[in-house]
């Protein structure tokens, strides 16, 4: 008889009941891994059916055999003899280990082995295997791929980081040490957060977690460099699979540092070309409430009577002088991207109003039409009256001859407002409309096609879009679809 041995236990302890020995025998022949016992000179005494099939061999075929008949026993496998003479002083072995199938290939396993003391002091082995076929496989095609990947990881001109499923980093590649500054050591078991500016916390979290769950994400935020410095990047997130688990994260970027700070020239450029091209119509419209100013300041000099409704009439001059200063300022100012609720039909009017006296001059005629109430929405001031400046001074520039542009605002079933904004000019050929807004393509005479170039990135940034349509002869249309929630345009980015 034997004792089931516990190395908390004495050696008099643990005897396996007689009315438990078939308890413990149905285990060991329905146990769902290889099970087997083995005599101290290493003959197997008794094995079960999952070990047969995982070995190839019948049970009458492996009772005939000593476990180093089957043990992988190549150069270096001296711990595996030496590991298993100890067994009867440590009681205890676990290890990976292969076995020779009986067709000739070799079986990874994990190998559990306990001494099972019987009751006249001799003992027998009680036996595990596990069969790891299946994740050595994936492991050395792991170690291939990474053998085969490893320079395109390490001299990819991208920055590419590996990144763990807690959100540390585990190694970054000679661009991002480069362009960062870090050594690997440096950044290696640290949370990427750290070097992730606080207010794009948000945005990297929402990237990573996409890939957590085995989906690609773009985004765009900016990290720290060793020298303190802050740079943009364009991150592409991509999930590390093994199997069907996403077992950590590839972050891919470019450095957009530089293409950033030229795009904001460029738009500032642009800003200050339309203002320059507004300011003759602005001295037009200051002008005129100035010179009714002018004289009704000499009216009230002379002492003539009803002077409030005089006073009335100045505050609304005033207030127009106020309100057109305040629109060209804001135009011209360099100002950051900051989102906040709007009211679409006032930014409207507003521009309106800056281009009034551009339109009057050129013998244009502004008509808005508003389809019901319209909710609020999210967006960037400064950003939303270029663009729409942008696109009314092409539309008074298309027609030479004076017309009507109509301004169409309405509430969309998808939650976007759409602006329509139609001349009555010549028309663009359609071959021509798909080039409209490539730098420094134009069609006009004295155009540096930067302005519609500005007006998408703006559109673009709003998570909105810019579509044009032209008939010859009749004139063009320009569509501007903008989420009311800017959320709302990235969730429908990442159903496209």
């Amino acid at each position: 008889m034997y004792k089931s041995f516990s190395p908390d236990e004495d050696n008099e302890s643990g005897f396996i009941a007689p009315a438990m020995i078939p308890v413990f025998a149905y285990a060991f022949k329905e146990a769902l891994i290889g099970m087997a016992v083995v005599n101290q000179q290493g003959d197997i005494l008794e094995v079960n059916e999952v070990l047969c099939r995982m070995l190839g061999y019948t049970r009458r075929e492996l009772l005939g055999m000593n476990k180093d008949d089957i043990a992988y026993a190549a150069v270096g496998t001296e711990d595996w003899v030496s590991r298993w003479k100890e067994l009867a002083a440590t009681k205890r072995l676990q290890m990976e280990k292969r076995f020779r199938h009986k067709d000739g290939h070799w079986v990874w396993t994990m190998l559990n082995v306990s001494l099972l003391p019987g009751t006249d002091g001799s003992f027998v082995y009680y036996v595990q295997l596990q069969d790891l076929t299946g994740r050595k496989a994936m492991e050395e095609k792991l170690e291939r791929s990474r053998q085969e990947l490893g320079p395109l990881f390490e001299y990819n001109p991208d920055i590419v980081c590996i990144v763990d499923m807690q959100g540390h980093i585990v190694s970054i590649n000679s661009t991002m040490r480069q362009v960062t500054g870090y050594e690997t050591d440096e950044l290696a078991g640290h949370p990427c957060k750290r070097f992730i500016f606080p207010g794009d916390l948000e945005t990297a979290a929402e990237l990573f977690e996409a890939a957590k769950n085995g989906r690609t994400r773009t985004g765009e935020f900016n990290v720290s460099r060793k020298d303190g410095s802050w740079i943009t990047v364009e991150v592409n997130t991509l999930p590390i699979q093994v199997g069907s688990r996403v077992e950590g994260i590839y972050a891919i970027a470019k450095d957009v540092t530089r293409r950033r700070e030229t795009e904001e020239r460029l738009r500032t450029s642009e800003k200050l070309s339309a203002v320059g091209q507004l300011a003759a119509g602005v001295a037009h419209e200051i002008r005129n409430p100035l010179t009714a100013l002018k004289g009704f300041t000499q009216f009230l000099q002379s002492g003539a009577e009803g002077k409030q409704e005089y006073y009335e009439i100045m505050m609304s001059e005033l207030n127009r002088i106020d309100l057109i200063l305040s629109e060209l300022l804001m135009l011209a100012k360099p100002k950051a991207s900051e989102f906040a609720w709007l009211n679409p039909e006032l930014v409207i009017r507003h521009v309106l109003a800056l281009l009034e006296a551009q339109a009057i001059l050129k013998n244009v005629e502004f008509l808005t039409n508003v389809d019901g109430s319209l909710s609020g929405m999210m967006g960037a001031e400064n950003q939303l009256k270029q663009l729409f400046v942008n696109l009314l001074k092409n539309a008074i520039e298309a027609m030479p001859d004076g017309g009507l542009i109509t301004i169409r605002l309405q509430e969309q079933a998808d939650k976007r407002i759409c602006f329509a904004i139609a001349d009555q000019g010549s028309g663009i050929p359609q071959d021509l409309i798909d080039k409209i807004g490539v730098p420094f393509y134009t069609t006009k005479d004295q155009g540096s096609g930067l302005g519609m170039m500005v007006s998408r990135k703006i559109v673009e940034e709003h998570k909105g879009i810019l579509q044009i349509e032209s008939v010859m002869g009749e004139g063009t249309t320009v569509y501007v679809r903008l989420p009311i929630n800017r959320e709302s345009g990235e969730m429908e980015e990442k159903r496209k």
